[in-house]
């Protein structure tokens, strides 16, 4: 596992700047669940969020709508399951409890 910064390529360049994947271990279910822990850590720590594919700039600062400034997901079959990170700052933090 590793933290990937994201270039011109990824899903999510020009608002977020890092992404971790969910690791592909066996059982496939232990994999899933270490993903699961992850989200629900960045929740506790930076409160709800949404998945990528539902983010946008517009609400980004609207606890209404509850996109985060900090953190996002997404869980599908093209990308995986990855955490997007919005700055350093929370990279650190996840890395220094996770990695």
């Amino acid at each position: 596992m590793k933290l990937i910064t994201l270039d011109r390529r990824h899903s999510g360049y020009g608002v977020w700047k890092y992404y971790i994947e969910r690791p592909y271990i066996k059982p496939l279910e232990q994999s899933k669940v270490i993903f699961y822990l992850w989200r629900n850590w960045c929740w506790e720590q930076w409160g709800c969020s949404k998945e990528l594919e539902e983010y946008t700039i517009v609400d980004l600062f609207d606890g209404i709508h509850c996109s985060n400034p900090k953190w996002c997901w997404t869980n599908d079959r093209s990308h995986g399951a990855r955490i997007y990170f919005k700055d350093d700052e929370a990279a650190a933090a996840f890395t220094l409890r996770w990695l």
